[in-house]
C-alpha cells in the first residue's frame, strides 16, 4: 500500500481510505444479514489499509530524517492510540445509549469529517 500510495499520491489515498471507512460505516449501520455485515466490516479494513500508509508516508515526506522516529511515535501515540481507546470508549457509551446504527452512523461522519480535512488543509 506504501508503494501505491507513492504512485497514485498519498492525498488521494488518504482520500480514499476515508471515503471508503465513511461508507463502510454507513453499510454497517443498515446492514440487514451477518454476510452484509462482514462485507462491510471487511470493507472498513480496506479503508484503514489504504489511509495508513499513505499518512506515515506523508509525515515522512515532512519531517526531516532525524526526527522521524518522533514523529511517528507522536502519531501512533496521539493519531491511532488515543483514537482507538477514546473511540471504542465513546463508541461504547453511544451503543447503549441510542443503539449500533446511530454509533456506526456516527463513524461515518468522522470518518466524513476526516475525509474534508485531508480535501482541504493537505497539499498535493
Amino acid at each position: 500500500m506504501g508503494m501505491l500510495a507513492d504512485r497514485v499520491g498519498k492525498k488521494t489515498l488518504m482520500i480514499f481510505g476515508c471515503m471508503v471507512s465513511g461508507v463502510a460505516m454507513t453499510g454497517m449501520a443498515f446492514s440487514s444479514s451477518y454476510a452484509g455485515l462482514m462485507f462491510f466490516v471487511i470493507t472498513s479494513g480496506l479503508g484503514m489499509a489504504t489511509f495508513s500508509p499513505a499518512a506515515l508516508g506523508m509525515i515522512a515526506e515532512v519531517v526531516s530524517s532525524r526526527r522521524q522516529g518522533t514523529a511517528m511515535g507522536i502519531y501512533g501515540a496521539f493519531g491511532e492510540n488515543i483514537g482507538i481507546i477514546a473511540g471504542s470508549s465513546l463508541g461504547g457509551f453511544m451503543w447503549s445509549a441510542w443503539g449500533p446504527q446511530f454509533t456506526f452512523l456516527t463513524g461515518a461522519i468522522a470518518a466524513a469529517l476526516g475525509f474534508a480535512i485531508c480535501l482541504s488543509l493537505i497539499k498535493a
